[in-house]
Order: structure tokens, then sequence, then C-alpha cells
């Protein structure tokens, strides 16, 4: 599955990889909860798309099963239909039918101008992609009396990993376009930003979220990376930015 964030009642943003050559028969977009344990919401064959939709959703909480809407695709818009690498990577969903909006199905709001926010602003993105979580149990001081007779001064960095039942975000540090090119070892087109991890397996399509004057805005779309979530600093991972002229409602 991809993710993906709902842009109006209608239509539906995401990564263009995540479809391959699959028309608009094999898609559903499951939508009103952070929880994704009860795939029984959304039965059938077809292509699951996960939205994370906006503003109080970012805590992570779960909206009751009654609420889970599944909504069929009707057509997959293409903007840049030529895709090599990442570049391009973004599509448009149009659903059936207009989406009710709830207290848990709600669009992210569109800036009228983009415009790049400073590398200070908190950035987000969000998913339920593969994680790594890891916890560092520092033993100093522990008495290992019974194989050497003195007290122990190791840590031990304990790895859970694999796919959330619920919700993750995390918080990305943004970096410009020359340290971008250099992490990626090419050029970039301008309406790529990239950061230095955060993306797992599964996060594809997710949106890049951030918050102005108490308002969550859309900044971009996960395309691709190193998927590296345990060394993050490392990584290396790419966005396609939001250009409203793709978006003809």
């Amino acid at each position: 599955y991809c993710g993906g964030v709902l842009i109006s009642d209608l239509f539906v943003l995401t990564a263009a990889h995540c479809f391959g050559n699959k028309n608009a028969s094999f898609i559903s977009v499951r939508m009103g909860s952070t929880n994704i344990s009860n795939y029984a919401d959304c039965s059938g064959e077809a292509t699951r798309l996960f939205t994370a939709e906006r503003s109080d959703e970012l805590d992570g909480s779960a909206a009751p099963n009654g609420h889970v809407v599944c909504a069929e695709v009707e057509q997959v818009c293409v903007p840049i239909q030529n895709c090599s690498f990442f570049m391009g990577d973004i599509a448009i969903l149009k659903l059936k039918t207009p989406v009710n909006f709830t207290d848990y199905i709600q669009p992210i709001c569109l800036p009228e101008n983009w415009v790049m926010p400073s590398l200070s602003v908190p950035i987000y993105i969000l998913g339920w992609g593969f994680y790594y979580d890891t916890e560092v149990i520092d033993y100093s001081g522990y008495e290992d009396m019974e194989e050497t007779g003195s007290s122990s001064s190791e840590s031990v960095v304990i790895v859970t990993s694999g796919f959330p039942l619920t919700l993750r975000q995390r918080n990305i540090t943004l970096i410009n376009t020359t340290a971008c090119q250099k992490q990626l070892r090419r050029s970039v087109p301008d309406y790529i930003i990239c950061s230095t991890g955060g993306g797992c397996h599964g996060d594809s399509g997710g949106p890049l979220v951030y918050e102005n004057n108490g308002t969550w805005f859309l900044l971009g779309i996960h395309s691709g990376g190193d998927n590296n979530c345990y060394h993050p600093k490392g990584a290396r991972n790419a966005y396609q930015c939001v250009v409203l002229r793709f978006i003809v409602y």
C-alpha cells in the first residue's frame, strides 16, 4: 500500500510510482481512521491507499471503525507522464463520488502561493511505513559478580521494527538544494525538496506537512530515498513539492 492525502471532497494527492500500470478499477482509498488493523473495512483485491487526514489526527489516536470510508477511484491523473527515478513522481486520484467531511475525514490545506518554509520550521512526515525504534539500555553500575566479579559499563541498543498499526509521524530536517544534490549525487529540479531522512518503505505518497498560525498545510508528497529509518541522518529522502498548477478542480 501507499499513503495519500485528501485535498478536496473529490481528489487525493499521492505518488505516481505507487500504481505502475494499474488502472483505477484496482485502487481504493481508505479514510476515517489512523488505525489500519481492521482490513475488513476495505475488502476486495483493490490496491489500498491510506490517506492521512489533517490536524487533530497528528496525535496518532485511532477513530472508531464505524467512521472508516472506502472510496473507489474513477481516474488517476499523472501530470508528468515520463517519470524517471523520482522526478515528477506525483499523481492525483479522482474519486467516483465526493466524500462527506466528518470529524475524522478532513482535507489538508494547500498554500495559495507555494513558498519554501524556513529550514527552522518544524516539518512532519506521516505514514504507515516500516519503522525502526531504538532503546538504549545502560548497564553501567550493574554488578556482574557471577562472571567477572565487577560492575559492567556496557550499553545495549534494543531495536524493534515492523509495520505499525496506527499512523506515525516524524519531525524531519529539510536541507537546501546544494546539499540535496550532493546527497543524491545528481542534479534535481526546483520542485524537489530533500531531507536528511525520516521516510520508510511504505511511506510513499504520504504527506509532508507544516503548521502556520494554527493551520496545517501540505508542503509535499513523499517520493523516494534510502528508506533508512534506523540511521535517518545518513539517509536521503526526496519529496515532490505541491505545485498548484498541476491541480485542476
